[in-house]
């Protein structure tokens, strides 16, 4: 009867995870192949919801987190403050928000569904890897197999970029592709930096992906997920402070040496530079975002209390410039539609994640180095996917889009369940001396 029990669990948590990733890994992709309607996408958060109560358990938020409180008033300000989709008929994104924080606050506390986080990510990881590289290697195949199944309204951008030589993969936009692939660029990162073995296919793995990332020639998916490694890299080496500077001088050397090779037989590598020295050369390299920032906090200035309501600037921006499009940085955007009261939840859960995930790491390290595997991987691989999504947040959406903010809220998910346990040990040793 054990053993039924746990396989019940492990297939309950399989479920729950591969309709949260495949939802995250097709948003603006095929997403309409496998979400034929909304009612398919209601039926999924609904699946998702269910799975995680039964996973889980309500009982586990009666005594609130700090976390855990922010993440209620922040599902608070999505349904109540005058949500803009709502208002305009859309139902779907704000349920999704919903379906994923109910996740949070049910499963954080269980470790039984944390093994299957990577074996799924890496299914939907490698598929938009061989898409990609096959795009690149055979363009043929691109234009006869994939650019077919996508919808009529994305061909003239689809067309125009591929023509320029950036993949859009299994995406209606390259964008898209690059925050598949940089949370691909994230898990293979960690992966590498903290397997006791299989190093050498962990390195082939990381430098593949890293290539069809390149690909994209998207600047900040490409440069905000290295920044990220980078930080955790020197956060898991604080236990030899003198070593991981030299250490990091070298990986960057590697890398900068490793990339101008490979930008000879692969000049589409160096797409994310020519976009910088193009938009530099045509006198804008933000590409409007500092106006639509500028258009953002000239509306907070004038609801700077409770803002304009919840997902509401590209409703106003559609009204002004005739396309909807959202602000380019969640800081902003979360200041000027629901002001400081509504935008504070969100901010406070994205410091106080950061930094708790950041103090449990360097303990670990620091006093109990190589002890805890399961706690380091865990606890690195969310403080690199919250360091991407912080930096990618301004000048991106992770907020509203999927693709990111799945994994972001899955990772810090799995991680707080080690962090949980740090904090423990450092109040007993607080205590003990």
């Amino acid at each position: 009867m054990r053993s039924l029990k746990v396989k019940k669990i492990d297939i309950i948590a399989f479920v729950l995870l591969f309709l949260i990733f495949t939802y995250s890994f097709t948003k603006a992709g095929i997403h309409d192949y496998i979400y034929p309607n909304s009612i398919a996408c209601y039926i999924s958060f609904g699946i998702i919801i269910l799975f995680s109560i039964l996973l889980g358990s309500i009982s586990s938020i009666r005594k609130c987190t700090l976390l855990e409180g922010m993440m209620l008033l922040c599902m608070i300000v999505i349904l109540c403050n005058r949500n803009n989709n709502f208002i305009h008929g859309e139902f779907e994104d704000g349920f999704s928000f919903i379906a994923i924080a109910i996740f949070f606050l049910l499963v954080r506390k269980q470790d039984s569904w944390h093994k299957l986080i990577m074996p799924i990510i890496w299914f939907w990881v490698a598929i938009h890897t061989i898409v990609t590289l096959l795009e690149y290697a055979v363009p043929g195949f691109y234009m006869s197999q994939i650019f077919p199944l996508m919808p009529s309204y994305a061909e003239m951008h689809l067309r125009s970029v591929f023509k320029l030589g950036y993949m859009p993969g299994l995406a209606v936009h390259y964008s898209t592709n690059g925050m598949y692939l940089a949370v691909g660029l994230i898990i293979s990162g960690i992966s590498l930096l903290f397997s006791k073995a299989h190093k050498r296919i962990g390195a082939i793995v990381f430098i593949v992906t890293a290539v069809a990332l390149l690909l994209t020639g998207k600047r900040g998916l490409i440069i905000f997920p290295a920044a990220a490694l980078v930080m955790v890299y020197y956060l898991y080496n604080s236990d030899k402070p003198l070593s991981r500077f030299g250490k990091i001088i070298v990986l960057a050397i590697a890398v900068i040496v490793l990339f101008t090779i490979g930008s000879t037989f692969i000049p589409s590598l160096s797409n994310f530079i020519n976009r910088f020295v193009e938009t530099s050369e045509a006198g804008d390299v933000s590409l409007g975002r500092l106006e639509q920032s500028a258009l953002a906090l000239n509306v907070f200035s004038h609801n700077w209390l409770f803002g304009t309501g919840w997902d509401s600037f590209k409703y106003l921006y559609k009204a002004q410039f005739g396309t909807l499009l959202n602000v380019h940085n969640i800081y902003i955007q979360l200041l000027s539609e629901n002001g400081i009261i509504g935008a504070f939840p969100f901010f406070v859960f994205f410091i106080a994640a950061f930094f708790r995930a950041i103090k449990s790491l360097i303990y670990l390290r620091k006093y109990y180095t190589g002890e805890y595997y399961a706690g380091e991987f865990y606890i690195g691989l969310s403080l690199a996917m919250q360091c991407f999504f912080l930096l990618y947040g301004m000048t991106g959406n992770p907020l509203y889009d999927q693709q990111v903010f799945y994994p972001y809220i899955v990772s810090i998910a799995a991680g707080e369940f080690y962090v949980d346990q740090v904090y423990h040990m450092i109040r007993t040793a607080e205590v003990s001396e």
